[in-house]
């Protein structure tokens, strides 16, 4: 910047009308940087949007590779991906047009303000009224006061295309955050209850549940029944506080989770579901993720409990065996077997089993189904299952049906007394 100052006031002090015959043009260079930058800003944008939709179908397609060969759609994935980037491709040459033509125009102006310069000052000389070496001594000041201006203007057309990936991350942080209360809830000693419970997930869209009312006691097995889509898996994401209630209260004790720190609610609750998430990282990794700072012992310990212990000594490196993205290493049964183990791990009082035993093979299951009834000893668990077994076994069944309870009863009290409940015990004994 000094430089800069210096230069120009030599330039000045030269002549000051043959300068500022140069300078004038720099507004106008200012101004198209400017406009083009944000062009440039924009435009990286939709190419950013561009490569976020081309590697999450890279990602699709690798997940799916199975379902895509047994259809023989590889071709027909090939052709999407190549047409999502040549897409990608096309948004990206416009951006490095526009980045392109913004430094011609500025190229431009500062030819032509030095061309205008050379005319008017060698007229100048020419008339006797500067000599040569002024004349050379002003331009070599001036365009050496140009070089840093297109400098600044290069800079701020890298700076928008920053700016448009700055602000795409700015977007996760600026996404809401999960609303808490202040209240610790330690430990679960009575009930958990639902009053008056109605959730939709959308202001104005269908009420997934309605009217709930339903109280779980400390110690209980409930198992939680009903056609697909009644709103069993939405009812449960309820307790841990993954959803929020769009009218009535759930309380733990007497406590509103609304008002209850989502750690401490967290920490009381333990779920496996039919989703089964494992992290590309060893054996122990994903089983330790129930526990902070286990023990070796405790983890094959809980591997035991959950009957995964044999086939875990079987794999390459025992429990250092990486197990791939989201487990692809593992057959399903083996996954699932490792989740239950993530959460006898955790032990937690409040347990939610989401159709834990779906993947398991008959053998499998026996043993699993061993497993979880040791874990759900003295502890409250909710069972989401299709599985006579889990059912029979529970102290209390609760009967949903398009979003509501219309009952709930032991296993014998409900088949006496409700045709639903017959018809959904006919198909699973079928199944």
């Amino acid at each position: 910047m000094p430089t800069v100052i210096f230069l120009l006031g030599v330039a000045f002090y030269r002549r000051w009308d043959l300068t500022l015959m140069i300078l004038v043009l720099v507004p106008f260079m200012a101004y198209s940087t400017r406009k083009f930058g944000k062009s440039v800003k924009k435009k990286k944008k939709q190419a950013q949007r561009r490569i976020s939709i081309l590697t999450h179908k890279i990602g699709e397609a690798i997940l799916g590779v199975r379902i895509i060969k047994i259809f023989n759609q590889e071709e027909a994935m090939s052709d999407k991906f190549s047409a999502e980037n040549q897409r990608y491709y096309r948004e990206m040459l416009r951006v490095i047009r526009l980045r392109e033509f913004t430094k011609l125009v500025i190229d431009a102006a500062t030819g032509i303000g030095i061309a205008v310069a050379v005319w008017y000052g060698v007229s100048l000389v020419v008339g006797g009224i500067i000599t040569p070496g002024d004349l050379a001594s002003i331009l070599v000041a001036v365009y050496m006061v140009f070089t840093p201006v297109k400098k600044i203007g290069d800079g701020y057309t890298t700076l928008q295309e920053t700016r448009a990936s700055i602000e795409r991350v700015d977007r996760l942080f600026d996404a809401g955050h999960e609303a808490e209360g202040r209240i610790k809830i330690n430990e679960f000693k009575k009930s958990l209850r639902f009053e008056n419970v109605t959730f939709a997930y959308q202001k104005e869209g269908p009420e997934v549940l309605k009217d709930i009312n339903l109280e779980i006691r400390q110690g209980e097995i409930i198992a939680i029944v009903g056609q697909s889509g009644v709103g069993k898996s939405t009812l449960v994401d309820l307790i841990p506080g993954f959803i929020r209630p769009s009218k009535g209260m759930i309380t733990i004790d007497g406590t509103d989770l609304n008002e209850a720190d989502l750690r401490s609610l967290r920490g009381l609750t333990g779920i496996v579901s039919q989703d089964i998430i494992l992290f590309n990282d060893t054996v122990r990794e994903n089983i330790s993720f129930g526990g902070a700072g286990a023990s070796e012992e405790d983890i094959v310990r809980a591997a035991r409990l959950a009957y995964a212990d044999e086939f875990i000594m079987e794999l390459p490196e025992q429990y250092d065996t990486v197990v791939g993205e989201r487990g692809l290493k593992l057959s399903g049964g083996q996954r699932q077997r490792i989740a239950i183990a993530r959460a006898i791990l955790k032990n937690p009082p409040i347990l939610i089993l989401d159709e834990a035993t779906s993947s398991l093979d008959s053998v499998s299951e026996g043993l699993v189904q061993r497993a979880l009834e040791k874990l759900m000893k003295e502890r409250t668990t909710i069972v989401i299952a299709h599985r006579l077994s889990t059912i029979r076994n529970a102290d209390r069944i609760v009967l949903l049906d398009k979003g509501k309870i219309i009952d709930s009863g032991t296993h014998e009290q409900l088949v006496s007394r409700n045709d639903t409940y017959m018809k959904l015990y006919n198909a699973f004994a079928l199944s």
